[in-house]
C-alpha cells in the first residue's frame, strides 16, 4: 500500500493489513483483504443449556428449533431451487446454441481421440454471476434470520446435523 503511495485506516478490530488481492471478475473487480485481527476480540459466550438445532433441506432450506419452546423457524428454500433450475435449464441452451455454430471452439487430442472444447461465452458467464449473486443474497439473508433467531430464544450454541447420506435423496 505504501510503495503505491495509498494509506488506509485501519477498522476497529483490525491489528495488521497481512495482504491485499485485487482479482478481475467478468462484471468488475473482487478485493480480497487478509488481516491479523486486534488481541481484544470477544470471547465465546458461556453454555446456557440453549441450543438451536438446524435441519438442513431442499424446498423448506432450513429448518430450526430451539430446545427453550419457542416456535420453530423455517427459511424457504423455493426460490433459490427455482432459480437454480432456470440457471440450469438456461445453461444447457447456451451450451447446445454454442455446440451448434461451434463458438469459442477448439480441438484437443485425446486417448479417444480429438474431442472439441468449449470456452464460456459471455451471456454465459453473465448468467453465472447472476445465479452466484442470488445464492450468496439468499445465504446472507438466511444466516442473518438464523442468527437473530439464535439470539431472540437466547441461545449461545447452534448445531447442524450431520448424515453421511443426506445428499442421495431428497
Amino acid at each position: 500500500i505504501h510503495s503505491l503511495g495509498l494509506s488506509i485506516k485501519l477498522a476497529d478490530g483490525i491489528k495488521k493489513v497481512n495482504r491485499i488481492a485485487i482479482k478481475p471478475l467478468s462484471n468488475g473487480y473482487k478485493l480480497t483483504v487478509a488481516y491479523t485481527p486486534a488481541a481484544n476480540q470477544k470471547p465465546y459466550l458461556p453454555d446456557n443449556g440453549r441450543y438451536i438445532g438446524i435441519d438442513p433441506g431442499v424446498d423448506n432450506a432450513f429448518a430450526c428449533v430451539s430446545n427453550t419452546g419457542d416456535k420453530a423457524l423455517l427459511i424457504n428454500g423455493r426460490a433459490i431451487k427455482s432459480a437454480n433450475q432456470y440457471y440450469n435449464k438456461r445453461m444447457a441452451k447456451l451450451k447446445s446454441l454454442q455446440a451448434q455454430y461451434h463458438q469459442l471452439e477448439s480441438i484437443i487430442n485425446t486417448k479417444q481421440g480429438p474431442k472439441a472444447v468449449y470456452s464460456q461465452t459471455k451471456s454465459m458467464q453473465h448468467l453465472t454471476d447472476w445465479r452466484n449473486a442470488k445464492i450468496r443474497q439468499f445465504a446472507h439473508k438466511a444466516s442473518k434470520r438464523i442468527v437473530d433467531y439464535a439470539l431472540s430464544c437466547g441461545a449461545n450454541t447452534i448445531v447442524i446435523g450431520k448424515n453421511k447420506t443426506w445428499k442421495r435423496s431428497v
